[in-house]
């Protein structure tokens, strides 16, 4: 009796680190791609900037899903939100703007001036 309340105790200390551990992994591009140098100007939208968005919003601003009433699906909504200001101060998770990603790891800093670069250029659809 003895011995199987110690491995249940032991499963459940196995099952508990497993998760804690799991729980505090993140991503940092920085980290894991040294090598990956993101272009500093004559940034493209379809190249650059849009698998940024795609890989890191589209999963709660599509359409579909439409949080906050905002959706980055398309370059002209894209556009409107970096023209407003909304895009960058949002990512940079700037005072007075809603961070975003929620719920998800900031944006590299290579990403994010990445993406204050295409606007800065003048946000083009290229």
């Amino acid at each position: 009796m003895e011995l199987r309340i110690t491995k249940n105790l032991i499963a459940l200390a196995l099952m508990v680190s497993t998760g804690l551990l799991a729980s505090c992994y993140y991503d940092n591009e920085q980290e894991l791609y040294p090598g990956n140098n993101l272009p500093t100007s004559n940034i493209s939208f379809s190249k650059d900037v849009n698998p940024i968005l795609v890989s890191r919003c589209i999963s709660c601003h599509a359409a579909a899903v439409f949080f906050g009433n905002i959706a980055t699906e398309t370059y002209d909504q894209i556009k409107v939100l970096a023209d407003n200001g909304k895009l960058i101060g949002s990512i940079r998770q700037d005072s007075g703007f809603k961070a975003m990603p929620q719920g998800s790891a900031k944006l590299s800093d290579a990403q994010i001036n990445l993406i204050n670069t295409w606007i800065t250029e003048g946000s083009k659809n290229n």
